[in-house]
């Protein structure tokens, strides 16, 4: 099994006019639902930078440790819909990504499987069985936060998801963070490895949407 939950939860990330900025102005808060476009918004050209830091958990050493690459590459249609190349940056691989599409509100692949659910206030979602040891139970909280990243000062929902082990006798306490903006998409994340001790998080450093 692959440590990092990060490639177990897909990181979807995420203004409606052109930007690539370091302003520190805060954007205006979201509305009450997360749909398709607040994890990302597609289009081609869109891209988003992201700083990864390695956390020691036990002492809160933070460690920056490389850049990563979120882009929109082109769009194709598939059985008479339009797609969007979602290419995730991490290698020199073109082909390493996948297609998507908006489907009232939901994240969609070419299969038709959902792959980001709209989220609201109410709904608690649960995620798939992983490795059959844990699944993971989402919930948008309700109050806006400020988050500071080097993009700037962005007011953002949290998207929390508690780790909830199969083994009864598991009793390590887990949740993934992620901070998303509306208009933006993934401002930051927060998401621990299996073992507890550390974890991975990514801010936002800048980013250009249509």
């Amino acid at each position: 099994m692959q440590n990092y939950l990060t490639a177990l939860c897909l990181t979807f990330l995420l203004f409606t006019a052109c930007q690539s900025d370091d302003d520190t102005t805060a954007i205006a808060p979201p509305s009450t639902t997360l749909t398709a476009s607040s994890f990302i918004p597609l289009a081609v050209g869109n891209y988003w930078i992201y700083d990864r830091y390695n956390i020691d958990l036990e002492t809160g050493e933070r460690t920056l440790t490389q850049q990563d690459s979120i882009y929109i590459d082109h769009e194709s249609i598939i059985n008479d819909e339009t797609y969007y190349f979602y290419a995730n940056g991490y290698t020199n691989d073109p082909d390493d990504g996948m297609y998507l599409r908006d489907s009232l509100g939901f994240l969609v692949n070419i299969e038709g499987n959902i792959i980001v659910p709209e989220a609201t206030f109410t709904d608690v979602i649960t995620g798939p069985i992983r490795d059959n040891l844990f699944y993971i139970e989402y919930q948008l909280l309700e109050d806006a936060i400020d988050i500071s990243v080097p993009a700037g000062t962005i007011s953002s929902q949290y998207y929390k998801g508690n780790i909830v082990p199969l083994d009864d006798e598991d009793e390590r306490d887990l949740e993934v963070s992620y901070y998303y903006n509306e208009e933006i998409g993934l401002v930051r994340e927060v998401v621990p490895y299996w073992s507890g001790l550390y974890a991975i998080e990514r801010e936002l450093v800048r980013y250009s949407v249509q």
